[in-house]
């Protein structure tokens, strides 16, 4: 991910075909702000309340309700994040069994500032997403032994096979090798494990805003309404599904607002 729209035109130019630079205003204006967080290292001995932190138990409110399946079975925390430098407050994801890769019961609650937290146990009897059962140790680890996070502010472009990297290559893909050339070139940050906002990816056949759009039985003309909420990657050597990520879209038209759809997207 990029530090700097200088850092993007000049990746753009790096590319070396000048006819891809006319592409640059459009690349720009599909570039979010994004947070993307690492594990931290080292690791400290406890994890302080309401810090960002993948697996272990979440930090909630006492009032707190836990999120249920459509038939009461408690859905499993994954993690919890601060996402105060981009947007105020803090969000914890919990997830449960995949229905179909587009249909992923799950839960986001969104905690204001400076709300009293307490850590709460999971309860017994989860249901867990097949990503969370990870067959190597690796995957397991990152759910079971809490893990703390740091979070880096970034710009995103277009991801692939997103509506916006459609429009970026053009109708006949004219230029997906030359963007292809400025995603290799991007600055990496590989050890990052999850995005906040930025860019959806689609790695299925349709957008990923249009199978939200489509679940929800919405027109696709709405799919312009829904945004990246958060992303969960495969890291390393722990992989969701064929190396792909869990996904969260957020809807923010003028009605209905604060609805999310979750999706596994995986080549």
């Amino acid at each position: 991910m990029y530090q700097s729209k200088e850092e993007i035109y000049q990746a753009i130019e790096a590319v070396g075909i000048e006819k891809f630079t006319e592409r640059t205003d459009i690349i720009i204006k599909h570039t979010k702000e994004c947070l993307g967080f690492a594990i931290a290292d080292p690791q400290p001995d406890e994890i302080p309340i309401g810090a960002s932190h993948i697996g272990g138990d979440p930090d909630l409110p006492e009032d707190f309700n836990w999120p249920t399946t459509s038939d009461g079975q408690p859905l499993t925390f994954l993690f919890q994040i601060d996402t105060t430098p981009l947007e105020p407050g803090m969000i914890a994801v919990f997830a449960g069994r995949e229905i179909t890769m587009v249909d992923i019961p799950h839960h986001v609650e969104f905690i204001a500032p400076n709300t009293p937290l307490v850590r709460t146990p999971q309860p017994d009897n989860l249901n867990k997403p097949h990503f969370y059962e990870d067959d190597s140790e690796l995957g397991r680890s990152f759910f079971e032994i809490p893990l703390l996070l740091e979070s880096y502010k970034r710009l995103n472009i277009p991801e692939d096979c997103s509506n916006a990297f459609r429009e970026v290559i053009g109708e006949d893909e004219e230029w997906y090798e030359e963007y292809e050339a400025l995603a290799i070139n991007e600055p990496q940050d590989s050890d990052f494990i999850i995005q906040f906002r930025g860019n959806h990816v689609s790695y299925t056949l349709d957008d990923a805003a249009e199978d939200a759009c489509e679940y929800y039985e919405f027109p696709k003309s709405e799919a312009t309404n829904w945004i990246n909420l958060v992303t969960l990657f495969s890291y390393r050597g722990y992989c969701i599904c064929d190396a792909g990520v869990f996904q969260i879209v957020q809807y923010q038209g003028k009605e209905k607002t604060g609805l999310t759809h979750a999706a596994v997207q995986s080549s």
